[in-house]
């Protein structure tokens, strides 16, 4: 386990009563700009893939214990109850529960996900074109040089469509990657949160045993 790894749990303490404060009252918050919606309001589709970028009402911030059942309004989520701690800002080969990642969210991260089973084509080969997309996008000065930013990418069976982004209270739906599209999505609503800090989190498939969580969480 690396040292950054298990500098994780005090992070995680420290944090954590910040956020839960920050949040006492369960209904969530919304961007710095102060702007939300009632209803999701869309743009129009953009681009070869179909890029379709959404703004959702947002669904609250309530914490839950890790593995306990939720259940979110959008696909991908892009706000609501989430576990009361977040992934780590990295590039999962396999897929991880929406509430370790909803939360990841709230920190101003932006998640990249894919279904392969919905996927038109080399499924593997996407996986390597967003690892090589998250490594290039630039150094954020809230992260130390090996999480480097707050992009996530990573597998998700219940996504509905090929490919989508999320950030919070955002949402991009595809039928493939357009760099474009999603660079432009990033660039928009990264970092965007009330919570707009780069602290790292856990890896929900590698539990910390300092922190500890089941890694099979549905």
């Amino acid at each position: 386990m690396s040292a950054q790894h298990r500098s994780a749990p005090l992070s995680l303490a420290l944090c954590l009563s910040g956020c839960l404060a920050s949040n006492a009252d369960g209904d969530g918050g919304s961007a710095d700009n102060g702007e939300g919606v009632t209803q999701t309001e869309c743009a129009d589709p953009v681009g070869s893939c179909g890029s379709l970028v959404c703004q959702h009402p947002n669904e609250g911030a309530s914490h839950e214990t890790p593995c306990a059942a939720l259940s979110f309004g959008q696909n991908p989520p892009t706000s609501g109850t989430h576990y009361s701690v977040w992934a780590s800002f990295k590039v999962y080969d396999a897929p991880i529960s929406r509430g370790f990642y909803v939360h990841s969210l709230e920190h101003g991260a932006v998640v990249l996900a894919y279904n392969c089973d919905l996927y038109q084509g080399d499924c593997a080969a996407l996986a390597i074109t967003l690892a090589d997309f998250r490594g290039a996008w630039e150094q954020d000065n809230k992260c130390d040089a090996t999480t480097r930013n707050r992009i996530i990418v990573t597998p998700d069976p219940l996504l509905d469509v090929p490919f989508a982004a999320a950030a919070w209270d955002w949402s991009l739906r595809a039928e493939c990657f357009d760099s474009g599209a999603v660079s432009d999505f990033i660039s928009a609503h990264y970092g965007q949160t009330y919570e707009d800090f780069c602290n790292q989190g856990l890896d929900p498939l590698d539990p910390d045993p300092a922190y500890p969580h089941p890694s099979d969480c549905p």
